[in-house]
């Protein structure tokens, strides 16, 4: 099993367990984890969903130490296509030849032996991968190549730019990740009180169980629970 197959089965398995987990929590009752099987749906969806975004960044990561390899190879003399190849033996030795950037890169120097274009296969590579990054330089590599540019100077500037987005996107991660533990702890918050307060005080929350009224507040309440926790994700998706 590959490890995006066992990412997403781990998800999937995550959602699960949040819907039995609130079923039993809010409801206190089996027949609840059918109700919230959207509940449970609507998760892994949003997991998948994080799930590519984390693929597509670390995609990216990969693409900018390519690009400023393939910058130095340019300023040792290799033309364009060449680098390429050269900067592949550089990604193996960086993350591996079951890597992203290797199967594309790879995927690239069979292309440029068929003839096609590097603006093309760069092209492709961008839609493919959904990274943003990618479709810029394949913008800005097509424009240079029209125009005549000095593609060494061209790749130089971008390699710069590049490495210095990462270090700015190196800086946020290092604020977002402690913003991300504690929202995951305010999460944890509403169920540790109430747990801490069931078993110091057993039935304190009979009344919320297996009644019309009990049932409305508790629906209510989880309500208030999933739009605050999305709100969370959603804050720092935002700073990320």
């Amino acid at each position: 099993m590959c490890v995006c197959q066992a990412a997403v089965l781990w998800n999937f398995i995550k959602s699960v367990f949040e819907t039995v987990f609130y079923a039993w929590f809010f409801y206190k009752s089996a027949w609840a984890v059918i109700f919230l099987a959207p509940v449970g749906g609507w998760k892994f969806f949003l997991s998948c969903k994080r799930l590519e975004e984390q693929k597509t960044k670390e995609f990216e990561g990969q693409f900018q130490e390519c690009i400023m390899s393939v910058a130095t190879a340019l300023k040792a003399g290799y033309s364009l296509e060449h680098a390429f190849a050269e900067s592949r033996e550089d990604m193996i030795t960086m993350f591996g030849r079951r890597s992203g950037i290797v199967r594309e890169l790879g995927r690239i120097c069979g292309g440029l032996k068929n003839s096609i274009s590097l603006e093309k296969m760069l092209g492709d590579l961008g839609e493919r991968s959904k990274s943003s990054t990618v479709r810029e330089f394949a913008d800005v590599l097509s424009i240079a190549s029209q125009n005549g540019g000095n593609m060494v100077e061209v790749m130089d500037n971008t390699a710069n730019l590049l490495a210095e987005e990462k270090r700015m996107a190196g800086e946020i991660e290092d604020i977002v990740s402690g913003r991300k533990f504690e929202g995951n702890i305010m999460k944890m918050v509403p169920f540790i009180m109430v747990i801490y307060i069931q078993s110091t005080n057993p039935g304190y929350f009979n009344m919320f169980y297996h009644n019309s009224f009990g049932i409305c507040v508790m629906t209510a309440c989880l309500a208030l629970y999933i739009l605050a926790g999305y709100m969370i994700d959603k804050i720092l998706g935002i700073m990320e």
